[in-house]
Protein backbone atom coordinates (compact mmCIF):
# COMPACT_ATOMS: atom_id res chain seq x y z
CA UNK A 1 0.00 0.00 0.00
CA UNK A 2 1.38 3.13 -0.83
CA UNK A 3 2.51 6.05 1.41
CA UNK A 4 -0.52 8.22 0.42
CA UNK A 5 -3.17 5.56 0.04
CA UNK A 6 -2.39 4.94 3.84
CA UNK A 7 -2.87 8.27 4.70
CA UNK A 8 -6.28 8.53 2.84
CA UNK A 9 -7.76 5.80 4.85
CA UNK A 10 -6.51 6.70 8.13
CA UNK A 11 -7.82 10.12 7.09
CA UNK A 12 -11.04 8.68 6.36
CA UNK A 13 -11.31 7.16 9.79
CA UNK A 14 -10.48 10.22 11.61
CA UNK A 15 -12.61 12.39 9.74
CA UNK A 16 -15.68 9.92 10.65
CA UNK A 17 -14.54 9.40 14.50
CA UNK A 18 -13.99 13.64 14.36
CA UNK A 19 -17.68 14.09 12.75
CA UNK A 20 -19.45 11.49 15.22
CA UNK A 21 -17.91 13.10 18.30
CA UNK A 22 -18.44 16.63 17.70
CA UNK A 23 -20.65 16.74 14.70
CA UNK A 24 -18.73 19.41 12.40
CA UNK A 25 -16.82 19.60 9.26
CA UNK A 26 -13.10 19.45 11.48
CA UNK A 27 -12.32 22.38 9.01
CA UNK A 28 -14.31 24.54 11.17
CA UNK A 29 -12.83 24.21 14.06
CA UNK A 30 -10.81 27.30 14.91
CA UNK A 31 -11.66 28.73 11.86
CA UNK A 32 -12.68 32.28 13.41
CA UNK A 33 -10.11 34.61 14.25
CA UNK A 34 -7.18 32.77 12.44
CA UNK A 35 -4.45 35.07 11.32
CA UNK A 36 -5.03 35.67 7.23
CA UNK A 37 -2.08 35.14 6.01
CA UNK A 38 -0.45 34.66 2.04
CA UNK A 39 1.15 31.66 1.27
CA UNK A 40 4.64 33.05 0.74
CA UNK A 41 3.99 33.93 4.62
CA UNK A 42 2.90 30.44 5.44
CA UNK A 43 6.26 28.80 3.54
CA UNK A 44 8.64 31.40 4.75
CA UNK A 45 12.37 31.28 3.01
CA UNK A 46 13.35 27.99 4.78
CA UNK A 47 13.20 24.26 4.43
CA UNK A 48 9.94 24.46 6.69
CA UNK A 49 7.00 26.97 7.50
CA UNK A 50 7.81 29.33 10.03
CA UNK A 51 4.56 28.72 11.95
CA UNK A 52 4.46 26.13 14.62
CA UNK A 53 3.19 22.55 13.48
CA UNK A 54 -1.05 22.71 13.00
CA UNK A 55 -1.89 26.38 13.45
CA UNK A 56 -4.71 27.59 12.25
CA UNK A 57 -4.80 30.23 9.62
CA UNK A 58 -6.80 31.57 6.66
CA UNK A 59 -5.43 31.78 3.07
CA UNK A 60 -6.59 32.51 -0.50
CA UNK A 61 -5.03 31.10 -3.83
CA UNK A 62 -5.78 29.75 -7.27
CA UNK A 63 -6.30 26.21 -7.86
CA UNK A 64 -3.67 25.04 -10.26
CA UNK A 65 -3.59 21.24 -10.12
CA UNK A 66 -6.16 18.98 -8.84
CA UNK A 67 -4.86 15.52 -8.08
CA UNK A 68 -7.69 14.19 -5.42
CA UNK A 69 -9.17 11.42 -7.12
CA UNK A 70 -8.29 7.54 -5.69
CA UNK A 71 -4.48 6.77 -6.56
CA UNK A 72 -3.12 9.87 -7.21
CA UNK A 73 -1.69 12.43 -4.86
CA UNK A 74 -4.84 13.28 -2.45
CA UNK A 75 -5.65 16.74 -2.76
CA UNK A 76 -4.58 19.85 -4.92
CA UNK A 77 -2.25 22.80 -5.10
CA UNK A 78 -2.56 26.21 -4.83
CA UNK A 79 -0.78 29.47 -5.84
CA UNK A 80 -0.79 33.07 -4.97
CA UNK A 81 -1.34 35.02 -8.27
CA UNK A 82 0.93 37.88 -7.11
CA UNK A 83 3.37 36.84 -4.99
CA UNK A 84 5.30 38.74 -2.66
CA UNK A 85 8.09 39.53 -5.30
CA UNK A 86 10.65 37.34 -2.57
CA UNK A 87 12.43 34.68 -4.65
CA UNK A 88 12.98 33.24 -1.12
CA UNK A 89 9.46 32.10 -0.87
CA UNK A 90 7.17 30.06 -2.69
CA UNK A 91 4.12 31.42 -3.78
CA UNK A 92 1.92 27.48 -4.39
CA UNK A 93 1.17 25.61 -1.23
CA UNK A 94 -0.18 21.25 -1.51
CA UNK A 95 -3.24 21.64 0.24
CA UNK A 96 -4.39 17.73 1.70
CA UNK A 97 -8.33 17.91 0.76
CA UNK A 98 -9.41 15.32 -1.50
CA UNK A 99 -13.46 15.09 0.13
CA UNK A 100 -14.34 18.60 -1.33
CA UNK A 101 -14.37 19.18 -4.77
CA UNK A 102 -12.22 21.44 -6.26
CA UNK A 103 -11.22 22.95 -10.05
CA UNK A 104 -8.36 24.00 -11.65
CA UNK A 105 -8.69 27.24 -12.00
CA UNK A 106 -10.84 27.59 -9.11
CA UNK A 107 -10.33 30.67 -6.34
CA UNK A 108 -10.09 29.13 -2.71
CA UNK A 109 -10.32 30.83 0.72
CA UNK A 110 -8.78 28.12 2.49
CA UNK A 111 -9.21 27.53 6.93
CA UNK A 112 -6.91 25.33 7.56
CA UNK A 113 -3.76 23.94 9.85
CA UNK A 114 -0.05 24.75 9.11
CA UNK A 115 1.71 21.63 8.77
CA UNK A 116 5.16 19.64 7.52
CA UNK A 117 4.44 16.53 5.75
CA UNK A 118 8.09 14.57 5.45
CA UNK A 119 9.81 17.92 4.70
CA UNK A 120 6.17 19.13 2.51
CA UNK A 121 4.49 22.59 3.67
CA UNK A 122 0.71 21.86 3.25
CA UNK A 123 -2.30 22.85 4.38
CA UNK A 124 -4.24 20.08 6.34
CA UNK A 125 -7.67 19.07 6.45
CA UNK A 126 -9.09 22.67 5.15
CA UNK A 127 -12.61 24.33 5.35
CA UNK A 128 -13.25 24.99 1.68
CA UNK A 129 -14.75 28.24 0.39
CA UNK A 130 -15.16 28.65 -3.32
CA UNK A 131 -15.00 32.43 -4.34
CA UNK A 132 -14.83 32.51 -8.37
CA UNK A 133 -13.76 29.69 -11.32
CA UNK A 134 -12.13 29.87 -14.55
CA UNK A 135 -9.46 32.08 -13.28
CA UNK A 136 -6.20 32.08 -15.45
CA UNK A 137 -3.22 30.47 -13.63
CA UNK A 138 -0.08 31.76 -13.03
CA UNK A 139 2.61 31.13 -15.58
CA UNK A 140 5.06 28.43 -14.25
CA UNK A 141 8.48 29.11 -13.68
CA UNK A 142 11.18 27.10 -16.10
CA UNK A 143 13.78 24.93 -14.05
CA UNK A 144 16.97 25.62 -14.26
CA UNK A 145 18.39 23.75 -11.05
CA UNK A 146 21.98 24.53 -10.29
CA UNK A 147 23.95 20.95 -9.70
CA UNK A 148 25.54 22.28 -6.74
CA UNK A 149 23.47 19.72 -4.16
CA UNK A 150 22.80 22.39 -1.44
CA UNK A 151 22.23 25.09 -3.91
CA UNK A 152 19.88 22.70 -5.71
CA UNK A 153 17.64 22.14 -2.31
CA UNK A 154 17.27 25.81 -1.73
CA UNK A 155 16.86 26.64 -5.33
CA UNK A 156 13.69 24.15 -5.40
CA UNK A 157 12.76 24.63 -2.18
CA UNK A 158 11.72 28.60 -2.47
CA UNK A 159 9.40 26.91 -5.73
CA UNK A 160 7.86 24.21 -3.80
CA UNK A 161 3.76 23.83 -4.76
CA UNK A 162 4.11 26.45 -7.29
CA UNK A 163 3.55 25.67 -10.99
CA UNK A 164 7.00 24.62 -12.64
CA UNK A 165 7.64 24.04 -16.49
CA UNK A 166 10.83 22.46 -18.69
CA UNK A 167 10.95 23.33 -22.20
CA UNK A 168 13.26 20.17 -23.10
CA UNK A 169 15.30 18.10 -21.01
CA UNK A 170 17.18 14.63 -21.48
CA UNK A 171 16.08 11.58 -19.35
CA UNK A 172 19.07 9.74 -17.31
CA UNK A 173 17.66 7.01 -16.38
CA UNK A 174 15.05 4.42 -17.40
CA UNK A 175 11.54 5.30 -15.56
CA UNK A 176 11.60 3.32 -12.19
CA UNK A 177 8.79 1.03 -10.85
CA UNK A 178 7.45 3.26 -8.59
CA UNK A 179 6.82 5.94 -11.48
CA UNK A 180 9.25 8.31 -11.53
CA UNK A 181 11.74 9.80 -13.48
CA UNK A 182 14.49 11.61 -13.79
CA UNK A 183 16.55 14.13 -16.32
CA UNK A 184 18.72 17.21 -17.23
CA UNK A 185 18.18 20.28 -18.90
CA UNK A 186 18.99 19.32 -22.32
CA UNK A 187 20.83 22.92 -22.65
CA UNK A 188 23.32 21.48 -20.33
CA UNK A 189 24.93 18.92 -23.03
CA UNK A 190 24.64 16.16 -19.80
CA UNK A 191 24.10 12.67 -20.97
CA UNK A 192 24.39 10.88 -17.21
CA UNK A 193 24.90 12.23 -13.81
CA UNK A 194 27.45 9.92 -11.97
CA UNK A 195 27.46 9.63 -8.57
CA UNK A 196 30.90 10.94 -7.74
CA UNK A 197 30.63 14.21 -10.46
CA UNK A 198 32.72 16.95 -8.45
CA UNK A 199 29.70 19.62 -9.50
CA UNK A 200 27.32 17.79 -7.75
CA UNK A 201 24.03 16.01 -8.72
CA UNK A 202 21.30 18.60 -7.86
CA UNK A 203 20.30 19.48 -11.35
CA UNK A 204 18.43 16.48 -12.03
CA UNK A 205 14.86 16.87 -12.42
CA UNK A 206 12.58 14.30 -11.26
CA UNK A 207 8.96 13.64 -12.38
CA UNK A 208 6.35 11.20 -10.60
CA UNK A 209 2.93 9.69 -11.79
CA UNK A 210 1.17 11.00 -8.25
CA UNK A 211 -1.03 13.61 -10.71
CA UNK A 212 -2.14 10.53 -13.14
CA UNK A 213 0.81 10.85 -15.75
CA UNK A 214 3.25 8.47 -16.07
CA UNK A 215 6.00 9.86 -18.12
CA UNK A 216 7.32 6.72 -19.26
CA UNK A 217 11.27 7.41 -20.97
CA UNK A 218 14.20 5.55 -21.01
CA UNK A 219 17.93 7.38 -20.90
CA UNK A 220 18.28 9.54 -23.52
CA UNK A 221 14.99 10.33 -24.62
CA UNK A 222 13.91 13.89 -24.51
CA UNK A 223 11.23 15.20 -22.47
CA UNK A 224 9.18 17.84 -24.11
CA UNK A 225 7.00 20.71 -22.26
CA UNK A 226 6.80 19.13 -18.58
CA UNK A 227 4.47 21.67 -16.59
CA UNK A 228 3.00 21.05 -13.15
CA UNK A 229 3.30 21.63 -9.69
CA UNK A 230 6.45 21.02 -7.90
CA UNK A 231 5.94 18.17 -5.19
CA UNK A 232 8.37 16.89 -2.35
CA UNK A 233 8.14 13.16 -1.52
CA UNK A 234 10.85 10.99 -0.50
CA UNK A 235 13.47 13.72 0.15
CA UNK A 236 13.15 14.71 -3.35
CA UNK A 237 11.40 17.86 -5.40
CA UNK A 238 9.16 16.34 -8.04
CA UNK A 239 7.27 17.72 -11.28
CA UNK A 240 3.86 16.12 -11.39
CA UNK A 241 2.89 16.45 -14.97
CA UNK A 242 -1.51 15.68 -15.29
CA UNK A 243 -3.11 13.06 -17.32
CA UNK A 244 -4.71 16.20 -19.26
CA UNK A 245 -1.58 17.63 -20.02
CA UNK A 246 1.16 15.08 -20.62
CA UNK A 247 4.51 16.18 -21.98
CA UNK A 248 5.80 14.81 -25.21
CA UNK A 249 8.68 11.96 -25.21
CA UNK A 250 10.85 11.95 -28.47
CA UNK A 251 11.81 8.24 -29.12
CA UNK A 252 12.78 7.02 -32.23
CA UNK A 253 12.69 2.87 -31.40
CA UNK A 254 11.22 0.85 -28.63
CA UNK A 255 12.97 -2.60 -30.33
CA UNK A 256 15.14 -4.33 -28.18
CA UNK A 257 17.87 -4.73 -30.90
CA UNK A 258 18.12 -0.53 -30.92
CA UNK A 259 18.21 -0.46 -27.13
CA UNK A 260 21.26 -2.29 -25.81
CA UNK A 261 24.52 -1.31 -26.82
CA UNK A 262 26.33 -3.49 -26.08
CA UNK A 263 25.80 -7.50 -25.31
CA UNK A 264 27.74 -9.98 -22.49
CA UNK A 265 31.21 -10.68 -23.44
CA UNK A 266 31.42 -13.93 -25.75
CA UNK A 267 35.39 -15.02 -25.95
CA UNK A 268 37.46 -16.38 -23.66
CA UNK A 269 36.44 -17.60 -20.04
CA UNK A 270 33.49 -15.15 -19.07
CA UNK A 271 32.34 -14.01 -15.51
CA UNK A 272 29.16 -11.81 -14.56
CA UNK A 273 28.16 -10.70 -11.11
CA UNK A 274 24.50 -10.22 -11.39
CA UNK A 275 22.03 -9.07 -8.67
CA UNK A 276 18.64 -10.77 -9.24
CA UNK A 277 16.39 -8.71 -7.55
CA UNK A 278 14.29 -10.22 -4.90
CA UNK A 279 14.13 -13.74 -6.52
CA UNK A 280 11.49 -15.52 -4.43
CA UNK A 281 9.83 -18.57 -4.58
CA UNK A 282 6.06 -18.50 -4.22
CA UNK A 283 6.18 -20.18 -0.74
CA UNK A 284 6.36 -19.37 2.99
CA UNK A 285 9.27 -20.38 4.55
CA UNK A 286 9.00 -20.14 8.71
CA UNK A 287 10.62 -17.87 10.22
CA UNK A 288 11.54 -15.51 7.11
CA UNK A 289 10.01 -12.32 5.59
CA UNK A 290 9.62 -13.40 2.67
CA UNK A 291 6.23 -12.62 2.13
CA UNK A 292 4.61 -14.93 -0.61
CA UNK A 293 1.74 -13.01 -1.60
CA UNK A 294 4.09 -10.82 -3.00
CA UNK A 295 5.13 -13.86 -5.29
CA UNK A 296 2.30 -15.37 -7.27
CA UNK A 297 3.53 -18.36 -9.14
CA UNK A 298 2.76 -16.26 -12.67
CA UNK A 299 4.92 -13.94 -11.08
CA UNK A 300 7.77 -16.02 -10.04
CA UNK A 301 8.07 -17.61 -13.72
CA UNK A 302 7.61 -14.52 -15.47
CA UNK A 303 10.97 -13.73 -13.24
CA UNK A 304 12.61 -16.81 -14.07
CA UNK A 305 11.63 -16.53 -17.64
CA UNK A 306 13.06 -12.82 -17.79
CA UNK A 307 16.42 -14.17 -16.12
CA UNK A 308 17.09 -17.15 -18.15
CA UNK A 309 16.38 -14.82 -21.18
CA UNK A 310 18.91 -12.37 -19.84
CA UNK A 311 21.49 -14.66 -19.66
CA UNK A 312 21.58 -16.12 -22.65
CA UNK A 313 20.20 -13.95 -25.37
CA UNK A 314 21.99 -10.40 -23.84
CA UNK A 315 25.24 -11.71 -21.07
CA UNK A 316 25.45 -14.88 -23.88
CA UNK A 317 26.07 -17.65 -21.43
CA UNK A 318 28.71 -16.39 -19.17
CA UNK A 319 30.67 -19.71 -17.62
CA UNK A 320 30.44 -18.16 -14.17
CA UNK A 321 27.12 -16.07 -12.81
CA UNK A 322 27.73 -14.92 -9.35
CA UNK A 323 24.26 -14.19 -8.11
CA UNK A 324 22.83 -12.19 -5.19
CA UNK A 325 19.21 -11.71 -3.79
CA UNK A 326 18.18 -15.42 -4.40
CA UNK A 327 15.89 -17.02 -2.19
CA UNK A 328 17.19 -20.61 -1.93
CA UNK A 329 18.36 -23.42 -3.59
CA UNK A 330 15.28 -24.16 -4.87
CA UNK A 331 14.44 -21.18 -6.71
CA UNK A 332 18.27 -20.87 -8.37
CA UNK A 333 17.79 -24.51 -9.62
CA UNK A 334 14.46 -23.84 -11.04
CA UNK A 335 16.39 -21.22 -13.21
CA UNK A 336 18.60 -23.63 -14.45
CA UNK A 337 15.64 -25.73 -15.41
CA UNK A 338 14.00 -22.54 -17.23
CA UNK A 339 14.06 -22.02 -20.96
CA UNK A 340 16.57 -21.29 -22.87
CA UNK A 341 18.95 -21.89 -20.55
CA UNK A 342 17.31 -25.11 -19.54
CA UNK A 343 20.14 -28.00 -19.10
CA UNK A 344 23.11 -25.48 -19.11
CA UNK A 345 23.62 -24.72 -15.77
CA UNK A 346 24.76 -26.26 -12.19
CA UNK A 347 23.83 -24.34 -9.13
CA UNK A 348 25.24 -23.37 -5.82
CA UNK A 349 23.69 -21.92 -2.82
CA UNK A 350 23.87 -22.16 1.20
CA UNK A 351 21.18 -20.62 3.00
CA UNK A 352 22.32 -17.86 5.56
CA UNK A 353 20.52 -16.05 8.22
CA UNK A 354 18.80 -12.93 5.99
CA UNK A 355 15.68 -12.07 7.70
CA UNK A 356 14.14 -11.22 4.36
CA UNK A 357 15.63 -14.94 3.39
CA UNK A 358 18.08 -13.65 -0.11
CA UNK A 359 21.39 -15.32 -0.34
CA UNK A 360 24.17 -15.55 -2.44
CA UNK A 361 24.72 -18.06 -5.41
CA UNK A 362 27.00 -19.72 -8.28
CA UNK A 363 25.80 -20.68 -11.73
CA UNK A 364 28.61 -22.70 -13.41
CA UNK A 365 28.06 -23.95 -17.01
CA UNK A 366 28.20 -27.52 -17.04
CA UNK A 367 30.70 -27.86 -19.97
CA UNK A 368 32.98 -25.54 -18.64
CA UNK A 369 33.42 -26.18 -15.03
CA UNK A 370 33.58 -28.34 -12.24
CA UNK A 371 32.98 -27.34 -8.92
CA UNK A 372 35.17 -28.99 -6.21
CA UNK A 373 33.77 -27.54 -2.77
CA UNK A 374 31.45 -24.84 -1.36
CA UNK A 375 31.14 -23.47 1.64
CA UNK A 376 29.49 -19.86 3.33
CA UNK A 377 32.15 -18.29 5.75
CA UNK A 378 30.59 -16.69 8.76
CA UNK A 379 32.32 -14.57 11.50
CA UNK A 380 31.05 -12.55 14.26
CA UNK A 381 31.71 -9.07 15.22
CA UNK A 382 31.08 -6.78 17.71
CA UNK A 383 29.50 -3.99 15.68
CA UNK A 384 26.09 -2.81 16.37
CA UNK A 385 24.01 -5.25 14.72
CA UNK A 386 21.73 -2.84 12.53
CA UNK A 387 19.12 -4.76 11.85
CA UNK A 388 20.90 -7.63 10.82
CA UNK A 389 21.10 -11.35 10.99
CA UNK A 390 20.23 -11.12 15.00
CA UNK A 391 21.42 -14.97 14.69
CA UNK A 392 23.20 -17.19 12.43
CA UNK A 393 21.35 -20.26 13.48
CA UNK A 394 24.79 -22.09 11.63
CA UNK A 395 27.44 -20.14 13.12
CA UNK A 396 26.76 -18.86 17.03
CA UNK A 397 28.49 -16.07 18.64
CA UNK A 398 29.50 -15.28 22.03
CA UNK A 399 28.04 -13.07 24.11
CA UNK A 400 28.28 -9.23 22.73
CA UNK A 401 29.28 -10.25 19.04
CA UNK A 402 26.49 -11.03 16.65
CA UNK A 403 27.23 -12.42 12.71
CA UNK A 404 29.18 -10.16 10.69
CA UNK A 405 27.00 -11.35 7.51
CA UNK A 406 23.42 -11.39 6.49
CA UNK A 407 24.67 -13.19 3.70
CA UNK A 408 28.04 -14.75 4.23
CA UNK A 409 30.29 -14.98 1.38
CA UNK A 410 29.94 -18.27 -0.79
CA UNK A 411 33.76 -19.42 -1.31
CA UNK A 412 33.94 -21.80 -4.26
CA UNK A 413 36.99 -23.63 -5.71
CA UNK A 414 35.94 -25.30 -8.81
CA UNK A 415 38.20 -26.31 -12.23
CA UNK A 416 37.90 -25.24 -15.30
CA UNK A 417 37.46 -27.86 -18.33
CA UNK A 418 39.73 -27.97 -21.31
CA UNK A 419 38.31 -28.92 -24.44
CA UNK A 420 39.61 -30.08 -27.25
CA UNK A 421 38.94 -31.62 -30.98
CA UNK A 422 38.96 -35.18 -30.03
CA UNK A 423 37.60 -35.33 -26.36
CA UNK A 424 36.78 -33.20 -22.99
CA UNK A 425 38.91 -33.49 -19.97
CA UNK A 426 39.00 -32.12 -16.54
CA UNK A 427 42.11 -30.73 -15.92
CA UNK A 428 41.95 -27.13 -16.63
CA UNK A 429 42.81 -24.72 -14.27
CA UNK A 430 41.77 -23.99 -10.62
CA UNK A 431 39.73 -20.82 -9.30
CA UNK A 432 38.60 -19.73 -6.17
CA UNK A 433 35.48 -17.41 -6.09
CA UNK A 434 34.16 -15.38 -3.33
CA UNK A 435 30.28 -14.28 -3.70
CA UNK A 436 29.45 -11.11 -1.64
CA UNK A 437 26.47 -9.03 -0.89
CA UNK A 438 27.52 -6.75 1.52
CA UNK A 439 25.15 -4.56 3.69
CA UNK A 440 22.69 -2.46 2.36
CA UNK A 441 23.70 1.39 2.41
CA UNK A 442 20.57 2.27 4.40
CA UNK A 443 20.64 4.18 7.21
CA UNK A 444 17.95 3.59 10.02
CA UNK A 445 15.91 6.48 11.08
CA UNK A 446 14.94 4.39 14.51
CA UNK A 447 17.55 4.10 17.09
CA UNK A 448 20.04 3.71 17.16
CA UNK A 449 20.47 5.01 13.75
CA UNK A 450 24.12 4.07 13.14
CA UNK A 451 26.33 4.21 9.69
CA UNK A 452 26.41 0.98 8.40
CA UNK A 453 29.64 1.55 6.33
CA UNK A 454 32.03 -0.12 9.63
CA UNK A 455 30.26 -3.00 8.82
CA UNK A 456 30.85 -3.11 5.22
CA UNK A 457 34.85 -2.21 6.15
CA UNK A 458 34.80 -5.02 8.51
CA UNK A 459 33.29 -7.41 5.81
CA UNK A 460 35.44 -6.10 3.44
CA UNK A 461 38.68 -7.12 5.99
CA UNK A 462 37.21 -10.85 6.04
CA UNK A 463 37.12 -11.27 2.45
CA UNK A 464 41.15 -9.94 2.78
CA UNK A 465 41.28 -12.68 5.50
CA UNK A 466 39.22 -15.34 3.56
CA UNK A 467 41.79 -14.54 0.48
CA UNK A 468 45.04 -14.54 2.54
CA UNK A 469 43.55 -18.24 3.50
CA UNK A 470 43.41 -19.63 0.34
CA UNK A 471 46.76 -18.30 -1.02
CA UNK A 472 48.51 -19.44 2.05
CA UNK A 473 48.00 -22.49 1.08
CA UNK A 474 48.99 -21.98 -2.04
CA UNK A 475 50.53 -18.51 -2.92
CA UNK A 476 49.57 -18.64 -6.72
CA UNK A 477 46.37 -19.42 -6.15
CA UNK A 478 43.79 -17.76 -8.76
CA UNK A 479 41.13 -16.10 -6.46
CA UNK A 480 38.31 -14.06 -7.53
CA UNK A 481 36.22 -11.69 -4.95
CA UNK A 482 33.11 -10.45 -6.93
CA UNK A 483 29.53 -9.58 -5.93
CA UNK A 484 27.04 -6.18 -4.76
CA UNK A 485 29.91 -4.93 -2.60
CA UNK A 486 26.89 -1.50 -2.12
CA UNK A 487 29.93 0.65 -1.82
CA UNK A 488 30.89 3.21 -4.26
CA UNK A 489 34.66 2.83 -5.71
CA UNK A 490 35.50 5.71 -3.86
CA UNK A 491 34.62 4.15 -0.19
CA UNK A 492 36.46 2.22 2.36
CA UNK A 493 35.05 -1.18 1.80
CA UNK A 494 36.37 -0.81 -2.03
CA UNK A 495 39.59 0.51 -0.86
CA UNK A 496 40.06 -1.83 1.90
CA UNK A 497 39.67 -4.72 -0.77
CA UNK A 498 42.21 -3.07 -3.02
CA UNK A 499 44.53 -2.47 -0.38
CA UNK A 500 44.46 -6.10 0.36
CA UNK A 501 45.93 -6.69 -3.23
CA UNK A 502 43.17 -7.46 -5.04
CA UNK A 503 42.74 -5.58 -8.55
CA UNK A 504 39.91 -3.50 -9.28
CA UNK A 505 38.29 -4.73 -12.70
CA UNK A 506 35.76 -1.91 -12.55
CA UNK A 507 38.69 0.36 -14.42
CA UNK A 508 39.17 -1.66 -17.62
CA UNK A 509 35.91 0.20 -18.45
CA UNK A 510 35.54 3.38 -20.03
CA UNK A 511 34.32 5.94 -17.57
CA UNK A 512 30.92 7.03 -19.38
CA UNK A 513 29.64 2.88 -18.92
CA UNK A 514 31.06 2.60 -15.66
CA UNK A 515 27.98 1.84 -13.90
CA UNK A 516 25.81 -0.76 -12.11
CA UNK A 517 22.97 0.88 -10.25
CA UNK A 518 20.97 4.73 -10.99
CA UNK A 519 19.37 6.13 -7.85
CA UNK A 520 17.37 9.12 -7.94
CA UNK A 521 18.90 9.41 -11.06
CA UNK A 522 22.53 9.15 -10.54
CA UNK A 523 24.63 6.73 -12.13
CA UNK A 524 26.62 4.70 -9.42
CA UNK A 525 28.81 1.81 -9.18
CA UNK A 526 28.06 -0.98 -6.73
CA UNK A 527 29.12 -4.45 -8.11
CA UNK A 528 32.02 -5.27 -8.87
CA UNK A 529 34.79 -8.16 -10.22
CA UNK A 530 38.83 -8.58 -8.32
CA UNK A 531 41.38 -10.36 -8.24
CA UNK A 532 44.23 -11.55 -7.00
CA UNK A 533 47.28 -10.86 -8.36
CA UNK A 534 48.15 -14.60 -9.96
CA UNK A 535 45.05 -13.53 -12.15
CA UNK A 536 45.63 -10.52 -13.46
CA UNK A 537 47.80 -11.68 -16.25
CA UNK A 538 45.13 -13.76 -17.60
CA UNK A 539 42.55 -10.16 -17.43
CA UNK A 540 40.97 -10.03 -21.24
CA UNK A 541 38.18 -7.56 -20.60
CA UNK A 542 35.76 -5.82 -18.61
CA UNK A 543 32.14 -4.53 -19.39
CA UNK A 544 29.29 -3.13 -17.29
CA UNK A 545 26.14 -4.70 -19.84
CA UNK A 546 23.24 -2.54 -19.43
CA UNK A 547 20.06 -3.94 -20.11
CA UNK A 548 17.57 -2.63 -16.76
CA UNK A 549 18.96 0.88 -15.10
CA UNK A 550 18.55 2.30 -18.59
CA UNK A 551 15.11 1.67 -19.16
CA UNK A 552 11.66 1.94 -17.97
CA UNK A 553 10.08 -1.06 -15.44
CA UNK A 554 6.54 -0.29 -16.78
CA UNK A 555 6.87 -0.80 -20.61
CA UNK A 556 9.29 -4.04 -20.05
CA UNK A 557 8.65 -5.91 -16.69
CA UNK A 558 6.07 -7.98 -17.62
CA UNK A 559 7.44 -9.39 -20.65
CA UNK A 560 8.43 -12.81 -20.84
CA UNK A 561 10.38 -13.32 -23.93
CA UNK A 562 13.21 -10.31 -22.43
CA UNK A 563 15.92 -10.17 -20.47
CA UNK A 564 15.27 -6.01 -20.17
CA UNK A 565 14.50 -5.14 -16.96
CA UNK A 566 14.88 -8.17 -15.33
CA UNK A 567 17.03 -6.63 -12.25
CA UNK A 568 17.29 -3.50 -10.85
CA UNK A 569 21.18 -3.28 -11.17
CA UNK A 570 23.16 -3.59 -14.40
CA UNK A 571 25.58 -6.81 -14.78
CA UNK A 572 29.46 -6.18 -14.58
CA UNK A 573 31.45 -8.86 -17.09
CA UNK A 574 35.04 -10.11 -17.23
CA UNK A 575 36.66 -12.53 -19.51
CA UNK A 576 39.79 -14.34 -19.00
Amino acid sequence: MTQINKRRIKTLFLLALFGIMIGVNPGMVDAYENPVVTIPEIQGDGFESPFPYDTYVDTYGIVTADYQAYGLKGGFFVQDPVGDGNPATSDGIYVYNYWYAVDVGDEVQLTGRVREYYGLTEIYAPYITILSSGNPLPDPVELDPPFDDYASDVYYEALEGMLVSVDRMRAIAGTDPYGEAAGVRSDTGIKRVFQDDPAGTGGIIFTDDAGGCLVNVRTGNTIVGLVGPLDYTYDEYKVLPSADNPPEVLSTSWAESDWIYQKGLSWGFTVATYNMYNLFDEFDDPGKDDEPELYPPELVELTLSKHAHAIKDILRLPDLVAVQEVENIAILERLTETEPIAGIYGAVLIDGPDARGIDVGLLYRLDRVEVLSAEARQTCTDNPDLYGPGTDPNFPCDPGYNPLFSRPPLVVHLRTIVHSWWCRYRSGTDLWVIINHFKSKGVYHDPPNEDPEPRRIEQAEWVNHLVDEIQDCNRYAKVMVLGDLNSFATEAPVHTLEDGGLWNLIYGVQKSSRYSYIYRGVSEVLDYIMVSKSLIWRFIRARYVHFNVDFPYDYWADDPTTGIRSSDHDVFMCSF
